[in-house]
């Protein structure tokens, strides 16, 4: 039996983290947005992660943050609105990976999924 590659798995929020620290749940941290068009299942007491570098990107554009490479903590369980993503209690930051400003990618301007 073959172990599978583990995840590398990228979270976009808050500016100013550093490794180790640990990403909390929106409403923990009184951090609560209005879900958009494409965020029907969005859950404040979640923390969100993703596979897809440029979606993490998505965010912490949209909230004038960072991007991390992170280790979730807890149960980790598929993101209803987004695939290659999930939703966990928490996560600790391994690394910083893009510090604000971030620009969103070329391609999300054009079709128009930049958060405002």
């Amino acid at each position: 039996m073959t172990a599978r590659p583990r995840l590398r798995l990228f979270h976009g929020g808050v500016a100013g983290l550093q490794r180790g620290d640990m990403i909390l749940p929106a409403v923990a941290v009184n951090k609560v947005h209005e879900p958009g068009p494409h965020q029907q299942h969005y859950d404040p007491h979640r923390v969100y992660v993703t596979e897809l570098r440029w979606y993490a990107q998505l965010f912490a554009h949209g909230q004038h943050g960072d991007v991390y490479r992170v280790r979730p903590v807890g149960v980790r369980l598929p993101d209803r609105d987004c695939r290659q993503s999930w939703v966990c209690q928490g996560a600790v930051v391994l690394d910083v990976v893009a510090r604000h400003p971030v620009e969103a990618p070329e391609r999300l301007k054009r079709l128009g999924l930049v958060l405002r």
